[in-house]
């Protein structure tokens, strides 16, 4: 009986230790799973992070980009209505002609000079200058 007895413990004891192997096992299994989780939350959200600010510099990069053109394009502006006007200044100083080197030019003086006498600028001026600058 006491082979028996003996053989009963060391079954108890061999089906306890297999129970308690796998329930150890299955908690490390478990508690792996969270911890993986946890990590791959915690990644997730940096990344989001990181999306976010990417977002945010695209915009800000537009929004430079639009006003550096708003900017080019008053500078281009007012340099143009400077050497213009510079450009006017000196030839009334020396009584020159204005010459223009293309049609396009030589119509817009020609509508700019024809507007005038329309505002009666000119009235008082010669009736021929008009139909000149309307035949040319």
């Amino acid at each position: 009986m006491t082979i028996e007895v003996s053989l009963l413990l060391s079954g108890v004891s061999i089906a306890f230790a297999i129970f308690f192997g796998i329930s150890t096992r299955n908690r490390n299994v478990k508690k792996d799973t969270q911890d993986s989780a946890r990590e791959d939350a915690t990644i997730l959200t940096k990344l989001e992070n990181i999306q976010n600010t990417m977002i945010e510099v695209k915009s800000e990069m537009g929004s430079y980009r639009n006003e550096m053109k708003e900017i080019r394009e008053y500078y281009i502006r007012a340099s143009e209505s400077h050497i213009s006007t510079s450009k006017s200044n000196r030839r009334k100083a020396r009584g020159e002609v204005q010459l223009y080197n293309t049609s396009k030019q030589k119509k817009e003086k020609t509508q700019e000079v024809a507007d005038k006498l329309d505002h009666g600028v000119f009235k008082k001026s010669c009736g021929c200058l008009r139909a000149a600058l309307h035949h040319h």
